[in-house]
């Protein structure tokens, strides 16, 4: 019973029933906590037992009793949020070492007051639902935002595309109008770069420095 000790916690239920042979629990001095989610019995039983000069669990703080639904399935559907409350939250919760002292009967149970519940109940369900409203208002901005930018950017790039169009219109106009005023001003543009006569300057050209070069070799001979 020594190597107990070191135990804080009991997972369960711890029953001391009927016994004459240790006189006391001196050996679980460090327990803290017993915490029973199996049954809808106590967590910790201490009856019929003789010889008990005191339980020796002087650290024991809490005995925590979870209770199971046990509605009709029919029922289940009315009464589910009060189960599911009273599956997480109904607890047995008191210090007991004045109780086991003596040696007699079980554990005090202190019992919620059911308008207490029932608000609470409506408190975690209301919390519930505006948690939900939340997530789904969140999530609406953000696909809100997410539409805003892609208009914006299929935006800027219709205004890109019609800048570039006007550049380029701008661009034609002004070349044809260049072109028209060289090639149509007194004519002059067009007459000194009319490509028949500047062949035919070229080939004149030709011409008189090929007689000069046989009219220099014929008086060389």
């Amino acid at each position: 019973m020594d190597n107990l000790e070191q135990i804080e916690r009991i997972i369960g239920r711890l029953i001391v029933r009927n016994n004459v042979a240790v006189p006391d629990l001196r050996y679980l001095k460090n327990l803290k906590i017993i915490n029973n989610s199996e049954s809808e019995e106590p967590g910790l039983l201490i009856e019929n037992n003789t010889n008990f000069k005191n339980t020796g669990m002087v650290s024991l703080e809490k005995v925590i009793n979870k209770v199971k639904p046990t509605t009709p399935k029919a029922e289940e559907e009315k009464t589910g949020a009060e189960e599911i409350f009273t599956t997480s939250e109904s607890s047995t919760l008191q210090t007991t070492t004045e109780n086991l002292q003596t040696g007699t009967g079980m554990p005090h149970k202190k019992t919620s007051d059911p308008l207490a519940m029932r608000k609470k109940i409506a408190k975690q369900l209301l919390d519930s639902v505006f948690k939900e409203l939340d997530e789904e208002q969140k999530k609406r901005q953000l696909s809100q935002a997410k539409d805003a930018k892609i208009i914006w950017l299929v935006a800027i790039i219709l205004l890109l595309c019609v800048l570039a169009a006007i550049i380029g219109i701008l661009s034609a106009i002004w070349y044809k109008k260049r072109t028209d005023r060289m090639m149509g001003k007194g004519g002059e543009w067009s007459r000194s770069h009319n490509p028949e006569k500047v062949s035919l300057i070229c080939t004149k050209s030709v011409s008189k420095v090929a007689s000069r070069v046989l009219d220099a070799r014929a008086a060389r001979a």
